[in-house]
């Protein structure tokens, strides 16, 4: 499969497809606004911030404050996974999703942030379009998942 340029979610990111090991790279700057009730609690305060950067570089790839985060060009995420269909409606929730547990995986944010990037992912779906069962459906599926991952 060739790289490609000419692809942009519903929230107007532009992306690339990649293979074998992410499905998608970022190519804009993505900005996502959490409502007041997924406000994230990030310890200290509103100007708290997680980063996530680049291993290889040190580039920041992820910057997360409580009521927004910033996704910036060369992040990889892998998109919709499970039994998930990779649709225009679903690729900005999935990016903002990965972006939260990686970075609740890497213990930058606490756990209990878990439900929130759950209900994020969720907002974002029914805004870029996505039916109330299939957001729900995706919904329901990521809490099961993260349950039996912390079983």
């Amino acid at each position: 499969m060739t790289d490609s340029l000419d692809s942009k979610t519903l929230g107007g990111v532009w992306y690339r497809k990649l293979r074998p090991i992410h499905k998608y790279q970022v190519q804009s700057t993505a900005l996502f606004e959490f409502e007041p009730r997924h406000r994230l609690d990030l310890g200290n305060g509103l100007y708290q911030a997680a980063r996530i950067t680049s291993d290889f570089t040190g580039v920041p790839l992820v910057l997360i404050r409580p009521d927004h985060a910033w996704i910036y060009p060369s992040y990889c995420w892998d998109g919709p996974s499970g039994p998930a269909i990779d649709t225009e409606d679903f690729l900005d929730g999935s990016l903002i999703h990965d972006a939260l547990c990686q970075a609740i995986d890497l213990g930058l944010i606490d756990r209990k942030n878990q439900r929130k990037a759950d209900g994020i992912m969720r907002r974002v779906n029914r805004s870029n379009g996505m039916g109330k069962f299939r957001a729900w459906y995706s919904w329901a599926s990521v809490r099961a998942y993260r349950a039996y991952k912390t079983k």
